[in-house]
C-alpha cells in the first residue's frame, strides 16, 4: 500500500520520489531474498529422508519420499490439532512436507509424483469450469 501510495503521489516531491525509488529497492530486495530462500531449501531434511537419498536407486528413493511423506501427512494434517493456532502451524507444515515432497519426486524422477500433481492440475480445472459455468448461470 505504501508504495502504491508513493507510486501516485511521485510527481508531487523530490521526498516522495525518493522514498517511491527506496521501496520499490526494499521490494525489490526482499523478493530476491524470499527466491534465495526457497531455493536453498533442504527438502531432504523437511521430509526427513535420509540426506544420501541420490546415491539410492531409483525405486528406494521414491519408496523413501513416499513414506517420508505419508508419515508427516498423518503427523501434520491440520484435523488432529485442537486451536486454531496449531491448525494453522500443522497446515503450514503440511504444505512445506508437500513442497518437499514435489521437487524430491521431481529430482528423483518418480512417476507417482507427477501422476498426483497431474490428476490434482486435472481437477482443479474441473472445479474451475464448474465454478465458471456456475458464475455464468447466475449462481455465483
Amino acid at each position: 500500500q505504501a508504495l502504491e501510495i508513493c507510486r501516485a503521489n511521485a510527481g508531487q516531491s523530490s521526498s516522495s520520489r525518493s522514498l517511491k525509488e527506496n521501496l520499490e529497492s526494499f521490494v525489490r530486495e526482499t523478493h530476491n531474498l524470499v527466491r534465495q530462500y526457497e531455493n536453498n531449501r533442504d527438502y531432504a531434511k523437511i521430509l526427513g529422508v535420509p540426506p544420501n537419498l541420490n546415491e539410492l536407486t531409483k525405486e528406494r528413493q521414491c519408496d523413501f519420499i513416499k513414506k517420508s511423506f505419508k508419515k508427516l501427512a498423518l503427523k501434520w494434517h491440520p484435523d488432529k490439532h485442537e486451536t486454531n493456532a496449531r491448525k494453522k502451524r500443522a497446515a503450514r507444515k503440511l504444505n512445506d512436507a508437500a513442497e518437499a515432497r514435489d521437487e524430491l519426486n521431481d529430482r528423483a524422477n518418480c512417476e507417482a509424483g507427477s501422476v498426483n500433481r497431474e490428476r490434482a492440475r486435472a481437477e482443479k480445472a474441473k472445479e474451475e469450469e464448474r465454478n465458471r459455468q456456475n458464475w455464468a448461470r447466475g449462481g455465483g
